[in-house]
């Protein structure tokens, strides 16, 4: 019976790790990338915006003297 008992509890064990780890997901995305120009060269201070279709929620971002744009927490 104790073999039992021990099974029970290492499988109650990882249900409760698994819901907790379920948990800390933050249902957040990141998207980032460069603006380059067709010759390659990139493009600073651009406007980059993000929508998302379902909602048609924006953000919008400028790219930096490199070129890059971060969006960095998306719902």
């Amino acid at each position: 019976m104790s073999g039992l008992l021990k099974n029970i509890f290492a499988v109650g064990s990882l249900l409760v790790l698994a819901a907790a780890l379920c948990l800390a997901q933050t249902g957040a995305s990141r998207i980032s990338g460069t603006v380059a120009d067709s010759s390659g060269a990139v493009v600073p201070g651009v406007t980059v915006t993000a929508k998302n279709e379902a909602t048609g929620v924006t953000h919008t971002q400028i790219t930096t003297a490199r070129g890059l744009y971060a969006f960095p927490a998306l719902p």
